[in-house]
């Protein structure tokens, strides 16, 4: 959603689609991200998925396996 931005705390194990405007990781994520601005993996982070965003940044001690598509994401009126 325009505007939204996403947390995954430490404890969180999120296996499936997410999709936000930013999207902050610090647990884990096996599937598909969609960020239309951002998506930032902190160290804590540990990621399985394909990430699609114009802007991604992967902290020190992250571990990110997939595939990275980085491109500007138009907003999907609903």
């Amino acid at each position: 959603a325009a505007g939204s931005m996403i947390v995954l705390a430490p404890e969180a194990q999120v296996e499936g689609t997410v999709r936000a405007d930013q999207l902050w990781i610090e647990g884990f994520v096996r599937g598909e991200i969609t960020a239309t601005t951002k998506v930032i993996l902190a160290p804590s982070a540990r990621v399985i998925a394909d990430i699609e965003s114009p802007c991604i940044e992967i902290e020190p001690g992250a571990y990110f396996e997939g595939a990275l598509k980085m491109e500007k994401i138009a907003h999907k009126s609903t």
